[in-house]
């Protein structure tokens, strides 16, 4: 059989074809259903036995973390255990640093940064995948409230919102001017109905099996309340570029298991905007790593186990993340439920801001490039080959 520079050609964009339509789930369902949540990591920093006031701030954080870790004090290993339900541990791993003892370099260094740290002291920093270079809080430990950081009203409304379908729901982070806030409300919900109901007329009647038209949720957040102030504080601290305008209302775009994928302040609080974010959150996933999407995963304890699987067919499973750097993130998580450290640092590299669909564009267009390197060696060798037989 002849195999000509076109059967080449045909045969890499066929690879190339299967592979970009392989997974057909819009990106919000299929982060919620794959994607693993990423931790914070909060480190508490102590000298010797705690007191049992502190021990007391800790609970809530000891009984929500997914892992415990380093040298856990008497008191809390001796204490009662009340573990969350199946499901509801918060995205937090939580390690106990005993400064009086030898530490590893990175925690060392970590704990000489710290500036005028008065002991017990604690560090919440983002989880690694964010890369981002400031802590969500460092300071004293009786300032540092547990209950309030894993947990608020405004998260336990956001998930369930999630768990009931909606494919992305928009915090509105209030200011202290009503008429601004009313403003912004009114922009994101009028948006986010025209862009519903047109998805609605779009689709027609859905098929038993399908994956139903999108639909879109607000949930407004006074940043007064003191509930809501970590919550608060992680959302505008996960996008600095709105700290420039913290007397403005801010929204966040929230999906799959509450991750931040944008965020609009002020005037940039418009229809194209919205529909752009959610428009990309809607689209067919591009089944690439989760690091190379934009978000960062925010701090919510909720149950997971409940959210209805949509649109996977028995004969058509989706397909796995095989690549190296998520056979790699999945060892590391392997190895951080067994050792008593987290792993080595990373750069520290702050976010850049998500605006648009520039991931996935930037992964077609490597994907063409790469289809187009293939095509031309191929090319290449078979013109080399009928001229040595010329």
């Amino acid at each position: 059989m002849k195999w000509s520079v076109w059967t080449t050609a045909a045969a890499v964009w066929l690879a190339v074809g299967t592979s970009a339509v392989a997974c057909t789930l819009p990106v919000y369902r299929y982060a919620l259903e794959k994607w693993q949540r990423d931790r914070y990591r909060i480190d508490v920093f102590h000298r010797g036995p705690l007191k049992e006031a502190d021990v007391e701030r800790l609970k809530a954080l000891v009984d929500r973390s997914v892992a415990v870790l380093g040298d856990v004090p008497a008191a809390i290993e001796a204490g009662p255990a009340q573990p969350a339900g199946v499901g509801q541990t918060a995205n937090i791993s939580l390690r106990f640093v005993n400064v009086s003892k030898e530490l590893p370099a990175p925690v060392r260094a970590l704990w000489r940064a710290q500036k005028k740290a008065t002991l017990p002291w604690v560090v919440v920093r983002y989880p690694r995948a964010a890369r981002m270079v400031h802590p969500v809080y460092a300071g004293p430990l009786g300032k540092f409230d547990g209950e309030t950081f894993v947990d608020s009203p405004a998260r336990q409304r956001a998930a369930e919102r999630i768990l009931e379908g909606d494919a992305v729901v928009w915090m509105l982070l209030e200011c202290g001017d009503e008429k601004k806030n009313e403003a912004a409300a009114a922009v994101v919900e009028q948006t986010l109905a025209a862009d519903q109901e047109e998805r609605r007329l779009a689709a027609g009647e859905v098929e038993e099996g399908e994956v139903p038209p999108a639909t879109f949720a607000l949930v407004r957040v006074d940043r007064g309340d003191a509930r809501e102030v970590p919550f608060a504080t992680t959302l505008i601290k996960s996008h600095p570029h709105v700290m420039r305008h913290l007397r403005e209302p801010i929204v966040f775009a929230l999906f799959a298991k509450c991750r931040v994928y944008t965020a609009l302040a002020g005037d940039g609080i418009e229809p194209e905007s919205i529909r752009a974010a959610n428009e990309f959150l809607t689209s067919p996933c591009a089944c690439v790593i989760k690091e190379e999407n934009p978000g960062i995963d925010l701090v919510v304890q909720a149950d997971w186990t409940r959210m209805v699987s949509l649109g996977i067919e028995e004969d058509a499973p989706v397909p796995t993340l095989t690549s190296p750097a998520a056979r790699i993130q999945e060892s590391e998580t392997a190895r951080n439920q067994a050792t008593d450290a987290f792993p080595a640092e990373v750069a520290p590299v702050v976010a850049a801001t998500a605006t648009g669909s520039g991931s996935l564009v930037r992964n077609a267009m490597l994907t063409v490039a790469g289809a187009l390197a293939l095509v031309g060696a191929a090319t290449a060798m078979l013109l080399k080959r009928r001229g040595d037989l010329a």
